[in-house]
C-alpha cells in the first residue's frame, strides 16, 4: 500500500474535484429537477418578498440552503447559482471526509491492522458514481454530510484535547447549522452522547483535572437541547421544522415504508461498495470497541427508515460514506496482498464505469446498450436532467404553433417547476404558463388552452392525472413522449 503521508489524499481529492469542476462546465446550462427546483422556489421567493417569508415557499423544507445560496443565485442565476452550492459542499466533504478518516484510524485500538494506511478508504470514499453527481445535484446532501461529520469530529476532538472550549462551540454551532441544512440533524445530539459513552474511562480518568470543562461541555449540551427542542416545535422559523416534523410520520403503511427504505438502503450500499458490500456483514468487523460504530451508523440510519420520502432517496446516507469505507477497508487490510490489489483494481475499474455511465451523457448513449446498468433515482444527470433539457427545447421550438401556453400538471410541485424555469431563462418570459395539480375539461371554458403544450409531471409514484385515458380529450392530443403532449381542441376529427 502506498506510504501514509497527505500527498497520496491531496492527489486525489484534487482529482476528484477537478473530475467535478468538469462536471458542472459540461453540464452547467442542464435544469435543475425535483425537489432542487423548491430550493429554487425559496430563493426567488426571498428576493421577491423577504427572509422572514421564506418558509412559506419551502412546502416541508429546511431553508438552510436555499438561504446560504441565495447569493450565488442573485448573481448567477438560481440554476447555476444552486448547481455551484452543492459543488462547495461536495468540495468540503471531500475535504472533511478526509480528515474524518484520519481521526478514525488514529481512534482505532484495533491492533491486528496497519493504523497508519486510510488511503484505501479513501478510494473507497471518493470513487462514487453518487457523490461524484452532488457537484450538479444542486441538492443540500454533501454540506449537511459535511456539517454532520465536523460536528462529530470537533466533538470527540473536544473529549480529549486541550484546547477543549474552542472545539465544543465549534461542535455544536456545526451540529445546529446541519439541522438547519437538513432536518435530520436532530439525531446528532445523540450521537454526542454515544460518543461520551464511547470515551467513558477516559472521562473518568480525567475528571480530576478537567471538571471544568466536563461541567462547560454539559451545560453547552443542555443548551444545545433547549434550541433544538424550540426548532422542532416549529418556534424559530428560518428552520421550518414544524412543517416537517409532521411530514415525517405521515404515510400510508410504515411496515412498506420501512421495508422499501431498507431496500434503498442495500441499493446505496451496492451503488457505492459494490461486490465489497458483503465485508459489511462481517461481524469481526464491530468486535471491541467497533460495535459502538455499528451502534452509531443504526442512529443514522433508523430514523430514515421510517420516512416514507427516503424511499426514492439514496442520497439520505451520504454522510456515512466515510465510516463504511473505514469498515471495508480494515476488512481488507487484514488479507493477503494480492486478494487486497485484486479486489481494488475491480472495485476501481466497476465504480469508473458506473461513474462515467451515470455522470456523461455521451458515454451513457453509447454504452447503454452493450452494457446496460440498473436506473438509480437520484442519479439523474443522464436520464431526468438531460430528458428535461430536451423538454424545454422542444417547448420552445413548438410554443408559437400552440397559442404559446404551456399546461403543468402535477399535484406535488405546482408552479415550482416552469415558473423556476422561466425565471431563470430557460423559457421566454412571455410564454404563458397554467399551472393545474391534475386536469379538468373545465379548463377548457375557463382557461385559453385549447390549443396549447402539456407537461404532465409523472413522479416515482402513481400518476393522479386522467387525462390521457378522457375518451373526450384523447382525440386531440398528440403525444410526444412521457411528459409532453400537444393539445389542439380546434382541430377538426
Amino acid at each position: 500500500m502506498i506510504r501514509n503521508n497527505l500527498i497520496f489524499p491531496l492527489i486525489l481529492s484534487g482529482l476528484f474535484l477537478c473530475s467535478g469542476l468538469l462536471l458542472l462546465l459540461n453540464y452547467y446550462e442542464y435544469p435543475i429537477i425535483r425537489n432542487s427546483l423548491i430550493y429554487a422556489a425559496i430563493i426567488q421567493g426571498i428576493s421577491d418578498s423577504n427572509l422572514w417569508q421564506a418558509a412559506d415557499y419551502a412546502q416541508n423544507k429546511p431553508l438552510g440552503f436555499a438561504i446560504l445560496s441565495w447569493p450565488l443565485s442573485q448573481a448567477l442565476g438560481v440554476n447555476l447559482g444552486l448547481k455551484i452550492a452543492s459543488w462547495i459542499g461536495t468540495a468540503l466533504f471531500t475535504m472533511v471526509a478526509i480528515l474524518f478518516l484520519r481521526h478514525l484510524n488514529l481512534s482505532s485500538q484495533h491492533k491486528e491492522i496497519p493504523q497508519g494506511d486510510i488511503n484505501l478508504a479513501i478510494i473507497l470514499c471518493l470513487f462514487n458514481p453518487l457523490l461524484l453527481y452532488q457537484f450538479i445535484s444542486a441538492y443540500p446532501d454533501t454540506l449537511f454530510a459535511t456539517l454532520f461529520l465536523a460536528s462529530l469530529l470537533c466533538f470527540d476532538r473536544a473529549l480529549v484535547e486541550r484546547r477543549h472550549f474552542l472545539f465544543v462551540i465549534f461542535a455544536f454551532t456545526l451540529s445546529l447549522i446541519a439541522f438547519w441544512i437538513k432536518h435530520h440533524g436532530y439525531i446528532i445530539p445523540i450521537l454526542f452522547l454515544l460518543m461520551a459513552y464511547m470515551r467513558r474511562e477516559f472521562l473518568i480518568e480525567q475528571w480530576q483535572n478537567r471538571n471544568r470543562q466536563i461541567k462547560f461541555t454539559i451545560i453547552g449540551f443542555l443548551i444545545l437541547l433547549a434550541v433544538i427542542n424550540d426548532i422542532y416545535q416549529g418556534d424559530i422559523p428560518l428552520f421550518n421544522s414544524g412543517q416537517n416534523s409532521q411530514n415525517f410520520f405521515s404515510g400510508e403503511n410504515r411496515f412498506l415504508i420501512i421495508v422499501n427504505n431498507l431496500q434503498n438502503f442495500g441499493i446505496f450500499l451496492i451503488v457505492s461498495f459494490g461486490f465489497l458490500t458483503p465485508l459489511l456483514l462481517n461481524p469481526l468487523a464491530y468486535k471491541k470497541q467497533h460495535y459502538l460504530i455499528l451502534l452509531l451508523l443504526g442512529v443514522f440510519v433508523l430514523p430514515i427508515l421510517f420516512y416514507k420520502g427516503a424511499q426514492y432517496n439514496i442520497r439520505y446516507f451520504i454522510a456515512l460514506l466515510p465510516i463504511f469505507a473505514w469498515i471495508i477497508a480494515q476488512q481488507l487490510l487484514v488479507r493477503p496482498k494480492k486478494i487486497r490489489i485484486l479486489a481494488l483494481i475491480l472495485f476501481v475499474c466497476g465504480n469508473a464505469y458506473s461513474m462515467l455511465y451515470f455522470n456523461h451523457v455521451g458515454f451513457n448513449q453509447q454504452f447503454r446498450e452493450i452494457l446496460p446498468l440498473p436506473k438509480i433515482d437520484n442519479l439523474r444527470l443522464v436520464n431526468e436532467q438531460f430528458q428535461e433539457k430536451q423538454n424545454l427545447q422542444l417547448i420552445r421550438r413548438l410554443r408559437r404553433d400552440y397559442n404559446n401556453t404551456l399546461v403543468y400538471l402535477s399535484d406535488y410541485y405546482l408552479e415550482g417547476t416552469f415558473g423556476v424555469w422561466q425565471k431563470a431563462g430557460l423559457l421566454p418570459i412571455d410564454l404563458t404558463i397554467y399551472n393545474f395539480s391534475q386536469w379538468d375539461n373545465r379548463y377548457l371554458n375557463q382557461y385559453a388552452v385549447n390549443k396549447s403544450i402539456i407537461y404532465e409531471y409523472i413522479g416515482v409514484g402513481k400518476s393522479i392525472n386522467p387525462m390521457p385515458n378522457d375518451p373526450s380529450i384523447t382525440p386531440y392530443l398528440s403525444k410526444i413522449n412521457k411528459q409532453l403532449y400537444l393539445f389542439d381542441f380546434n382541430r377538426k376529427l
